[in-house]
């Protein structure tokens, strides 16, 4: 069983802003971590210019996440196509 879960998607539009939807799903899926004693860490919406993180801008309010995002560039494609998530102990 999962002890913790960090929710990620992009955005190809390239607007790294959370829309209305995200922000309602986000909301869901925190209380039904909260239920289940699985707390979402963070939803991270990427894009090619960079990424938005719930848990960065106070969304989140469970305490701050103990891991660094490094967003990697796709060589091939020029686009931020992944992140590497490392966690901190």
């Amino acid at each position: 069983m999962a002890s913790s879960i960090i929710l990620i998607h992009n955005h190809p539009s390239g607007n790294r802003n959370p829309s209305e939807a995200d922000r309602r799903r986000t909301a869901k899926l925190n209380e039904a971590g909260k239920y289940l004693d699985i707390p979402i860490l963070d939803h991270i919406i990427f894009t090619e210019s960079g990424y938005f993180s719930f848990a960065d801008e106070g969304f989140l309010q469970e305490g701050k996440p103990s891991f660094k995002l490094f967003p990697f560039f796709h060589h091939y494609s020029g686009n931020y196509s992944s992140l590497l998530i490392t966690l901190i102990p």
